[in-house]
């Protein structure tokens, strides 16, 4: 990634009046400048903290979730766990007391994926999270999300030894991403 790369999401930033502008990136975006280099990454880190100040300064709140869940993605991906992880957990308590079940649903899966990334992953914390994420997504037929959703818990269930149980959510997922035409989520949880 260059330079230029880095500069220009800085302008799009600093032109856009502050320092969440980036925010309303698309994630793909987002995943690939964020894990491109250490040195991005810890510039990606400090625009994070950016973000995150300058959407309090505005007294940000209807879309706070959603830009705290971008920016735990991001954290996750520049193995910021920890940052990921509170991140999340601010995400979903905002959501849930904003009754946005959406938002909810994207910040836990964030905080079961951070569970499980961590050095030493909590898989029961991680699976109670998923499993509450995919509650929220059924119910609001985020039909991607349950997919991430059930990828992830196969993985947990692998990892315990529970095949069968793998299996039966890898079969649920794997049917969803070809009925939606996506591709399956890639389980790195080394990021």
């Amino acid at each position: 990634m260059s330079a230029s790369v880095v500069s220009s999401f800085i302008a799009s930033s600093e032109k856009n009046g502050g320092g969440i502008a980036w925010a309303e990136k698309p994630i793909s975006a987002v995943s690939n400048f964020a894990a491109s280099s250490e040195a991005i990454r810890t510039l990606w880190l400090q625009l994070v903290e950016q973000a995150v100040s300058d959407g309090d300064k505005m007294q940000l709140i209807a879309d706070k979730p959603r830009l705290l869940i971008r920016l735990g993605q991001v954290s996750l991906i520049a193995r910021q766990v920890e940052t990921a992880l509170t991140l999340g957990k601010q995400a979903a308590a905002i959501a849930a007391v904003q009754e946005a079940k959406g938002d909810e649903a994207w910040a836990r899966f964030l905080v079961g994926r951070a569970y499980l990334a961590a050095s030493e992953p909590d898989l029961d914390e991680s699976e109670k999270q998923l499993d509450t994420a995919l509650r929220l997504a059924t119910a609001c037929e985020a039909r991607p999300l349950a997919a991430f959703c059930n990828t992830t818990l196969s993985g947990i269930y692998a990892r315990r030894g529970d095949q069968v149980g793998a299996r039966e959510v890898d079969t649920v997922a794997t049917a969803t991403y070809r009925e939606l035409g996506m591709q399956p989520l890639t389980l790195d949880t080394n990021f």
